[in-house]
């Protein structure tokens, strides 16, 4: 008998082993899905930082554009006032005008430093040519201005080439105020646009993460239920085997 059941317990069908690589499987899925998130995470706030610099950039560039509307401001009321005392021959005038010349002077040092802030941009050497013409305008305007305030008497006046002169800056800072601002337009739509494309990629990233991460709980899911909720479930009915005496 003790042969029989000694040959009866070698061919008993030998235990399937119960895998133990759960802990290390779960860490795995853990990480996968903590480094998908940072990942995702990390491109969206880099795109973010880059939208808010386009942002700031667009800020500078309708600065542009005021202190240039500014500048063409400034320039057509010195021209109206000296056209206005030549007219009437106002000389108490000389302190507005002086007034204002001081103020398109700090209006040109402004646009000046913000252009100092500004990266390289296609249009860069036309604004700077621009910018020098508006210059030397102001140049001429304040040697006409100088003279003025060294005239003596109680009236003033200006003589024909000095108002053909006063026309002659009106017309050209016009000009080149707009094609100023248009440069400064073109800039912000450009700026516009690559912002626009930075939203357009993190609603994109968005969209393909939800995809991803779909499939992945599904292959994950899927994955559970194989390698962990299976091999448990098999332990559980070994145990209970064991519980009711089954110990094969």
């Amino acid at each position: 008998r003790s042969q029989e059941a000694a040959v009866a317990m070698d061919r008993s069908p030998s235990p399937t082993r119960f895998p133990a690589r759960i802990s290390r499987r779960l860490s795995v899925a853990l990480t996968v899905i903590i480094a998908t998130v940072l990942l995702v995470g990390g491109i969206s706030l880099a795109l973010a930082v880059r939208i808010y610099r386009f942002n700031e950039a667009v800020d500078q560039q309708n600065a542009h554009i005021q202190i240039t509307d500014q500048i063409h401001t400034t320039f057509q009321r010195i021209i109206f006032e000296l056209q206005q005392m030549h007219a009437l021959g106002w000389s108490d005038r000389k302190g507005d005008v002086q007034v204002l010349q001081d103020g398109l002077t700090r209006h040109l040092e402004t646009f000046r430093d913000l252009h100092r802030g500004e990266e390289g941009f296609p249009e860069e050497q036309q604004e700077l040519a621009l910018f020098a013409d508006l210059r030397e305008l102001a140049a001429q305007l304040r040697g006409l201005i100088d003279r003025m305030l060294a005239a003596p008497g109680a009236t003033w006046r200006l003589g024909p080439m000095d108002l053909a002169q006063l026309n002659l800056v009106s017309h050209q800072v016009t000009r080149k105020s707009e094609d100023l601002n248009t440069i400064h337009r073109l800039k912000v739509t450009r700026l516009l646009q690559a912002s626009r494309g930075m939203m357009r990629g993190i609603a994109a990233l968005y969209m393909a993460f939800i995809l991803v991460g779909g499939a992945l709980i599904a292959v994950a899911s899927i994955a559970f239920t194989r390698g962990i909720a299976a091999p448990l479930r098999t332990l559980a009915d070994a145990a209970l085997g064991i519980a009711e005496g089954r110990l094969d």
